[in-house]
C-alpha cells in the first residue's frame, strides 16, 4: 500500500485526484495506485453524475 506522502508519479497524480473528489484516499486506491486500470479513476470521479449515481436515497438508507 502506498501512502500519499510517498508516493511519486502517476501514483502520486492518481491519489491526489482521488482525494481531491472524495475527500479522502481508501486504502484500496492506494494499493492500487501503481497498477495501470486504475489511472482513470480521478477522472471517473470528477463527473458529477457519477457520484450522484454512487449515494443513496435518504428512504434507502433508512431500509439499510
Amino acid at each position: 500500500m502506498i501512502q500519499s506522502d510517498a508516493a511519486t508519479g502517476k501514483a502520486a497524480d492518481l491519489l491526489a485526484g482521488v482525494q481531491k473528489a472524495l475527500g479522502v484516499t481508501p486504502n484500496m486506491t492506494k494499493a492500487m495506485a501503481n497498477a495501470r486500470c486504475a489511472q482513470g479513476l480521478p477522472r471517473l470521479l470528477r463527473r458529477p453524475d457519477r457520484r450522484r449515481a454512487a449515494r443513496l436515497h435518504p428512504r434507502e438508507h433508512r431500509a439499510a
